[in-house]
């Protein structure tokens, strides 16, 4: 009998969840208190992990407890569009009740991923707040100091399962490849909350005219040219420690080409070998064997662009002798270059998804 009431509880409890919506859970908020339901508070919280970025702005989340906003901002699984999300829900419900709330609050911000922030923003936002000093400090000195991390507690330092894996469908990023003034240039993110670009690291690497692909947390940054030289160098900076690393060179020195990610491979075609030599030249990268020579490409070219679909490549337009209509697919499985229908009219460095 007693299983069958569970059955019967859990039952239900699906039922009100899978019908719920932002407008109609404070009713399950009075339910969850009258019942005092173990069931039922634990798919709650599961739907608030799930839809945090519209819970937390509603004003029933003002009045949430420090223990419940604290079981929320501390999960792996919390849906945010960024790190900055979940401090801004936090910000908002601290300065709902300053005074009543202050004691909370270095626990609160304790739970959030800070070496996923800038600096900028822990000494303009973290820093100011009220007991937060000390972890703001420790967070700066982890994002500046690598070598000193061991000897730095924080309660977290990975980025939760939904910021960690394509960062492309989370934050903008556009990284300064020329440079009229000095050879470096800035990796810049987008803020959405205040709508601007801010920085978010220095290229600390000499080349321009590089290429560069995101593969999960890294981003690689390929070839390029210094004193009007092509280079063969490859190097990665990962976005959750901002650090740089030097990767095997590439096999032919380039600048301009296009760049591709295949079954976590790293392709690299065509481009520039001196200023009147293009390069016909395909190579690919893996973490375990680093770069080889694959088949040339039919039609050398640089300034095209590449794209992935259904297994293969395809390279787009580009530059040889005048701008090209020329596509051609890449299947890794033959190691050969097929011709496709050309393009209607020409495209130098076209935009290609």
């Amino acid at each position: 009998m007693i299983m069958q009431l569970d059955d019967v509880v859990e039952l239900c409890v699906d039922f009100l969840l899978e019908n719920v919506s932002i407008f109609t859970i404070k009713r399950l908020y009075e339910l969850e208190h009258e019942t005092e339901c173990v069931r039922l508070a634990k798919r709650i919280q599961e739907y608030e992990i799930n839809h945090f970025y519209k819970i937390s702005r509603e004003d029933f989340f003002l009045r949430f407890s420090a223990k419940r906003l604290k079981a929320l901002v501390e999960s792996d699984n919390l849906n945010v569009n960024s790190e900055e999300d979940a401090l801004d829900a936090v910000e908002r419900w601290f300065n709902h009740n300053v005074s009543d709330r202050r004691s909370s609050l270095p626990e609160l911000m304790s739970c959030l991923r800070l070496t996923n922030f800038d600096v900028t923003l822990l000494m303009t936002r973290v820093k100011p707040l009220p007991g937060c000093e000390t972890l703001a400090y420790k967070a700066m000195s982890w994002i500046c100091e690598p070598l000193s991390r061991t000897m730095i507690y924080l309660k977290y330092i990975e980025p939760r399962k939904g910021l960690s894996g394509n960062w492309r469908t989370k934050a903008l990023m556009a990284i300064q490849t020329e440079c009229e003034d000095s050879n470096h240039g800035c990796i810049y993110r987008f803020n959405k909350r205040k709508d601007t670009w801010v920085q978010w690291d220095k290229i600390t690497i000499n080349p321009m005219s590089f290429e560069t692909i995101l593969v999960e947390n890294d981003l690689y940054f390929i070839g390029g040219k210094i004193d009007h030289e092509a280079i063969k160098d490859v190097n990665r900076w990962n976005l959750n420690t901002k650090t740089w690393k030097r990767l095997p060179d590439m096999h032919k020195a380039r600048y301009w080409s296009s760049v591709a990610e295949l079954d976590e491979k790293i392709y690299v075609m065509g481009g520039l070998a001196n200023l009147v030599k293009v390069s016909q030249s395909v190579e690919v990268y893996t973490k375990t064997c680093g770069w080889k020579e694959v088949c040339g490409l039919i039609t050398p070219r640089y300034g095209a662009r590449a794209v992935t679909l259904n297994g293969k490549i395809y390279l787009i337009g580009g530059h040889c002798e005048g701008d090209l209509k020329a596509v051609e697919s890449y299947d890794p499985n033959t190691d050969k270059w097929t011709a496709c229908a050309p393009l209607l009219r020409e495209h130098y460095l076209p935009g290609v998804s």
